[in-house]
């Protein structure tokens, strides 16, 4: 399948990490993991397109705060890999939908303050199985100050991958990434 991503309003800066992303999910088993904070979908547009493209059994979940009218429409070309979509919810209430060691990857891109992606991950990773990946969106102290305090205190190593850039300055906003 063709990416769409580029046809959807929003900042997808990290087609590459995502292509990386699948391809760390198994060939042989069931795999599920989520992103939470959906806006109007480019990023998941660019994710179900790398899904469907790698043919293994990967399973979508998203969560946003916002009704889904705002995305649903422009998911529709990726909507066989899409398992659960949770609109109107706050990630940190969706986490108790979900079993302990349940989930091969999260990608957290919400509000890039300190507390709530302090609290984000707090919750979400005994959600995850061992050997999942965690990770984020805008890993960039100049404008999100919060959000690399949370990630730096709650990881002692994690990696940050550069992402194209994007805006009229035309700055970087990384993804950060840790394996679990």
């Amino acid at each position: 399948m063709k990416h769409f991503y580029g046809s959807i309003k929003g900042n997808m800066t990290f087609p590459q990490y995502y292509q990386w992303l699948v391809e760390q999910m198994p060939v042989d088993r069931y795999s599920c993991g989520i992103e939470i904070g959906v806006q109007f979908g480019a990023s998941a547009a660019c994710l179900g397109v790398e899904i469907i493209n790698s043919g293994k059994d990967v399973a979508l979940d998203l969560i946003d705060i916002c009704p889904r009218s705002n995305f649903m429409d422009n998911l529709q070309p990726i909507i066989s890999v899409i398992r659960n979509i949770y609109d109107g919810h706050d990630s940190i209430e969706a986490a108790k939908l979900y079993e302990d060691g349940s989930l091969d990857f999260v990608f957290i891109d919400t509000t890039h303050g300190y507390e709530p992606t302090k609290k984000e991950i707090e919750v979400w990773l005994p959600k995850m199985k061992k050997g999942a990946i965690m990770s984020g969106h805008d890993f960039n102290p100049k404008y999100y100050p919060g959000l690399c305090q949370a990630v730096i205190e709650s990881f002692p190593e994690f990696n940050v991958i550069r992402c194209e850039r994007w805006g009229e300055q035309q700055e970087y906003f990384p993804v950060w990434m840790r394996r679990i």
